[in-house]
């Protein structure tokens, strides 16, 4: 991609120091590397079985993929890459646009844990109910990110919104009264500590200081990998 979106800009020059194209490619290999060949999709599936949310490994394979890979997809808000001056609210954009497609993503009742990990992966769930209500997304992220997910679950998105209103508020509304049990509460924070995983991976090669998460993740990442290649056959991990 020529054309660069910001995920992570310099405050003081606004250049672009990692861009979306590079955060999420590099957090889905941390994905499929610490979480799909250490059988987390498995960990999924049992917890949905106690929890009597009856899913497949196709519907948790989606939800996984769809978690991190639209996480920050507010982000290429067209004005939020024109002024690079913040990123505030852009996990309530995010959830909004997966949550309008959600059915055309293939997850079915997992928009709800997928919803909750996105509006969560900044911590606060109700810091700003944001007052803007319309975003307009770059249309080439955007494809790059539908076709990315595309390639990786096998869902094939033919139509999608750049433009869409909405607002938390909305989500929330429906979230309550489809989680009186708080089931999908459960399942979304197995799903935020993926995203949180993925995305201080992918944070740790943007340059400048890094977080203490990104640190800790990295050693994790490292070690796990020794293990790996000194220790033990890679099927069985």
């Amino acid at each position: 991609m020529s054309h660069r979106c910001a995920a992570y800009f310099d405050k003081s020059t606004k250049e672009c120091k990692q861009s979306i194209e590079e955060h999420i490619l590099k957090g889905v290999h941390f994905l499929e590397e610490m979480y799909l060949n250490r059988k987390f999709h498995q960990y999924l599936l049992r917890l949905s079985s106690l929890l009597d949310v009856p899913l497949n490994n196709k519907e948790v394979y989606n939800a996984m993929y769809a978690s991190y890979i639209f996480h920050d997809i507010g982000k290429i808000d067209c004005s939020y890459q024109k002024s690079r001056t913040h990123f505030s609210g852009h996990e309530i954009f995010s959830a909004i646009w997966v949550y309008k497609h959600y059915s055309k993503l293939g997850l079915k009742v997992l928009v709800y844990p997928v919803i909750y990990a996105i509006l969560l992966h900044h911590h606060n769930i109700v810091k700003k109910m944001h007052s803007k209500k319309e975003i307009h997304l770059c249309q080439k992220c955007l494809n790059y990110l539908v076709n990315l997910y595309s390639e990786k679950t096998s869902v094939n998105i033919i139509d999608y919104e750049h433009e869409i209103a909405g607002s938390l508020e909305e989500i929330l509304k429906e979230l309550s009264k489809s989680d009186k049990e708080l089931k999908f509460v459960r399942l979304g924070y197995s799903l935020l500590q993926l995203v949180h995983g993925c995305d201080n991976y992918s944070a740790s090669f943007r340059g400048g200081q890094q977080t203490i998460l990104s640190k800790e993740i990295i050693k994790v990442y490292e070690s796990v990998k020794k293990l790996r290649l000194n220790f033990l056959p890679l099927s069985s991990f």
